[in-house]
């Protein structure tokens, strides 16, 4: 025996909160994997932005020529519309959707984590996730993500965790669990 003390390990701490609407978009935001931002940043914008400039393009050509528009001068336009329209309106209505359909906003979550497994309790719901289930971990400046796979996580939001220590003791977890960070 050392006869040093040694400072006890800090409690890992119980996770109370209300799932929101926010909470389950940072979710999806966060899975994004890099393809996904790669496609978003650098095909999204210019595909959108050349449709608009070919559309532009080709109408000018047709009123300067004085000739009547084509169908093939405006699908350019259309097709960037569509895209916007999709990316702004659709997307995120679809999230409010799978959330109001799944009957996960609103519910008191309650989150553990013990020694070998994550226990998550949400109204009369009760679920007991093997710690080797967990895919991979992710941690924004608001939330730490637990995937179980690509597109569901555990949302362990910060803001459940009351001291500092509570997160760290969360780190120190996730490091003895050793999954790999998303």
């Amino acid at each position: 025996m050392s006869n040093t003390p040694t400072e006890p390990a800090a409690a890992l701490p119980v996770l109370s909160y209300v799932l929101t609407e926010e909470d389950y978009n940072a979710m999806a935001d966060a899975g994004y994997g890099r393809a996904t931002r790669f496609l978003n940043r650098w095909m999204f914008w210019p595909f959108a932005i050349l449709n608009v400039g070919f559309s532009a393009w080709f109408i000018g050509n047709a009123i300067e020529a004085g000739r009547p528009f084509e169908m093939a001068h405006m699908w350019n336009g259309a097709i960037a519309v569509l895209m916007i329209l999709l990316r702004f309106c659709f997307v995120p209505w679809m999230r409010r959707w799978h959330l109001r359909q799944s009957k996960l906003a609103g519910r008191n979550y309650e989150i553990r984590f013990v020694e070998y497994d994550v226990e998550m309790s949400a109204g009369g719901l009760f679920s007991r996730i093997n710690c080797s289930e967990i895919l991979s971990y992710s941690e924004t400046e608001d939330y730490f993500f637990f995937w179980i796979n690509r597109f569901q996580a555990i949302i362990a939001p910060k803001r459940a965790i009351n001291t500092p220590q509570g997160e760290a003791a969360l780190r120190a977890y996730v490091a003895d669990a050793k999954w790999k960070k998303r």
